[in-house]
């Protein structure tokens, strides 16, 4: 099996836990390009490394088919509630008010998103195994902690 980068699996990796687990909503802040490995390929890497049977590679496509709209809506909205509130906050006057009111409705959207998140979790639960579920788990969470420490892909 050959090597791929981290930043390369990542550029696979981060819509399919959006769709998967919802939980990566800085996703979009990532450059595009790559290094001969294409959104197909890099699925089908991480069918894989998750050792799906082709049942769960075409029910894993069809989830990310059917929710990614709704994933990408989530996550443009927070985008723009982040935006807001972070022009409240740098605003030159002071006004307490807007910035609770931004800061409010950030947090309603992230509650929408970990909802969502949620509910695409038990829809995965349906056809993974409870291995290949915590394995997915586990490559978002050292996705998101490489994001969190400012290292795309971990």
């Amino acid at each position: 099996m050959s090597r791929i980068p981290i930043r390369k699996l990542s550029l696979f990796l981060i819509p399919l836990c959006i769709v998967v687990l919802a939980g990566v909503v800085q996703a979009q802040h990532f450059g595009h390009g790559g290094h001969g490995h294409g959104k197909g390929e890099m699925r089908e890497i991480v069918f894989d490394r998750l050792n799906l049977d082709e049942s769960q590679r075409e029910q894993m496509t069809q989830l990310h088919e059917r929710h990614q709209q709704e994933m990408e809506t989530h996550h443009e909205a927070l985008s723009t509630a982040y935006e807001e509130l972070e022009a409240a906050i740098d605003s030159e006057v002071f006004d307490e008010a807007a910035i609770r009111e931004a800061a409010d409705e950030f947090g309603r959207l992230q509650t929408e998103m970990f909802v969502a998140r949620a509910r695409l979790q038990q829809e995965a639960r349906q056809f993974l195994t409870p291995e290949q579920f915590e394995q997915l788990q586990q490559m978002h969470n050292r996705h998101h902690r490489g994001m969190m420490m400012g290292r795309p892909g971990g």
